[in-house]
């Protein structure tokens, strides 16, 4: 009855509700009175009679509201794989007798024989025993360290277990929704685990949910990478959750209230319409002292001026939101390595990749995952960030891409495979190097003519490996069909001078004749200029991590310049027709 009555209030104010079934694991440690830590507690994923109870749960909400049609469900808020008292650290192993035996069962059916997975795992073959006798990775297993784990290796399959068991959980919860006859939309509520180190967008997006979610919480200096890389070809996302996240002071003093918090807030609402996704959610309304929009007096905080000025912005832009058209630009995820105890290394590289493009070159792009490659596309071009090992599968359709015409700009070492073993496709297409030891701080990066600096700073000398050519350049492009690779033997995005990397692109983008979206006089690249492309207009995201606030830029479909300023930390929206009309704009301050 309380749903019920939650329900009708809220199709009095015409609110949609998204219903959350669970939160972090299915079965928090709640659900275990007297439970210590040292016990193991039944798999909240894998554990049959758990997923009964989970679903017997779900049913009895969903069949009592399945035609409603103001109600969606979100499956799990922020999943973790499938330790359920250890949650919000990466996939970590439970080791219930079940686990072991679906982690027994996954191996055999990847690997084959014992051969081939020792192979992967770099130990003799009689040392595993048999596929019913080989354990899970420890915690320590799943992170890397310098003193010489061999397990680390493990890390890799363990996390590509834990997206498809994940998965597979995730469809069950939509069959059995879908069981009763509901059509509601579902989806999986995942946080930034989502893009970094959990179940990840990218795989649970084909498990059945209606749309993705990611939640820009942490990643403060990479919020446009939070919706690029969250967002699967052909599925709405959006930002379900955001708003500052706490930061205190050692003697417990705030960094952040709701002025100082204001900008941050303003740019993570913006940026949830960037880059195709559909829109944002603030979390929450009435959860003080920080998250809230209402005071705890009962009076609003000055964001709410902002929501009602988005609101208005979202009504207007509503009619013109009716297809997507893809940039010419495709980032590759090396998941595989995200997927390894090299996984900083590579949400570094994706994250670079990123903000050079958009801030740097002022050139749009989308993400494809490693093991969903069949969503690519038909980019001009493709760009493989620092990649080191791909799945064979992967490789093979880059390839292809490449022989119809693409241009792949691959970036460091990338001959390995899924566990960083070597193979021969770079020899295979004219590209043969060793791989060596990064150990130079600074380099002089030699490429078409041109000499740029690169920095190699903090532990990256001391972790990174870099291709050796044989006649010791750094720059090698080879024409391969109708298309050509261009390939820098030093992984750009993992070095800090982003400058460069912006050369680097722009040399890729003017080769594969990618045309711009928008032509701007802005050189700073604190100023964000973020365009959509929608049937009938380009809708434009301009966010400001700079204290200059001149803006300038000319929409290439209609010829029309727009000009005005943007206040340091804040955040603009403008959706211009395909003549040049403003049709909406939240907060621009035009000329």
């Amino acid at each position: 009855r309380n749903v019920e009555a939650y329900l009708a209030a809220a199709h009095q104010h015409h609110i949609v509700v998204n219903f959350n079934f669970f939160s972090a694991t299915p079965q928090h440690p709640i659900l275990y009175p007297g439970m210590k830590r040292s016990n193991t507690p039944p798999n909240p994923y894998l554990d049959p009679a758990s997923v009964r109870m989970e679903h017997e749960y779900v049913l009895s909400v969903v069949r009592r509201f399945a035609k409603v049609p103001w109600l969606c469900y979100d499956l799990i808020n922020e999943p973790s794989f499938s330790n359920p008292l250890v949650v919000y650290s990466g996939n970590v192993p439970n080791g219930d007798p079940i686990e072991r035996h679906d982690w027994d069962k996954w191996l055999r059916a990847r690997y084959g024989n014992l051969q081939k997975l020792a192979e992967a795992w770099s130990v003799p073959a009689n040392t595993l025993g048999s596929f019913s006798q080989i354990p899970l990775p420890t915690r320590a297993d799943m992170k890397w360290t310098r003193y010489g784990n061999p397990n680390e290796v493990r890390a890799f399959d363990y996390n590509l277990f834990a997206q498809d068991e994940f998965s597979k959980w995730a469809h069950g919860m939509v069959q059995a929704i879908r069981s009763t006859g509901s059509r509601q939309l579902t989806d999986v509520g995942q946080d930034e685990g989502g893009v970094t180190n959990r179940v990840l967008n990218q795989f649970f997006a084909t498990s059945g949910v209606s749309f993705t979610v990611n939640h820009t919480y942490w990643q403060d200096n990479a919020l446009l990478w939070d919706s690029v890389a969250a967002k699967y070809p052909g599925m709405p996302n959006f930002t379900g959750e955001t708003g500052y996240q706490p930061v205190s002071a050692p003697n417990g003093a705030w960094r952040y209230d709701e002025f100082t918090g204001q900008g941050l807030e303003e740019r993570k609402w913006a940026l949830g319409f960037a880059a195709g996704s559909s829109g944002v959610l603030q979390w929450d309304w009435a959860r003080e002292p920080y998250f809230g929009i209402e005071r705890s007096d009962g009076s609003y905080k000055v964001w709410m001026s902002m929501m009602r000025d988005l609101g208005r912005f979202a009504k207007k832009a509503e009619p013109y939101a009716t297809g997507l058209q893809l940039p010419k630009v495709a980032i590759v995820l090396p998941q595989s390595y995200q997927m390894s105890v090299y996984n900083p290394q590579a949400i570094h590289a994706q994250q670079t990749a990123v903000r050079v493009l958009y801030n740097y070159d002022h050139a749009p792009a989308y993400a494809v995952g490693e093991y969903q490659i069949q969503t690519l596309g038909h980019p001009r071009l493709i760009i493989l960030p620092s990649a080191y090992g791909l799945a064979q599968s992967a490789w093979k359709a880059l390839e292809a891409h490449v022989r119809a015409g693409a241009v792949l700009l691959i970036s460091g070492p990338f001959a390995a495979d899924a566990h960083l073993h070597p193979t021969n496709r770079a020899q295979a297409v004219g590209l043969g190097y060793k791989t060596v030891p990064l150990e130079l701080r600074d380099q002089q990066f030699h490429w078409a003519g041109k000499t740029l600096p690169l920095e190699y700073a903090g532990s990256t000398t001391t972790i990174l490996s870099r291709a050796k050519l044989p006649d010791g350049k750094d720059w090698r492009e080879v024409s391969l069909g109708k298309g050509k690779i261009l390939f820098s033997a030093l992984p750009l995005e993992l070095n800090s001078r982003l400058d460069s990397v912006a050369a680097v692109y722009a040399y890729a983008l003017k080769l594969a004749n990618v045309k711009p979206e928008y032509t701007t006089t802005v050189t700073n690249p604190g100023i964000l200029i973020c365009p959509t492309l929608l049937p009938k207009a380009t809708l434009y995201v301009l966010t400001s991590e700079t204290n200059t606030t001149h803006v300038e830029f000319t929409d290439a479909r209609s010829g029309h310049t727009f000009t005005g300023t943007l206040a340091p930390g804040r955040a603009a929206i403008l959706l211009v027709g395909t003549d040049g009309k403003l049709l909406a704009s939240y907060h621009w301050h035009g000329d």
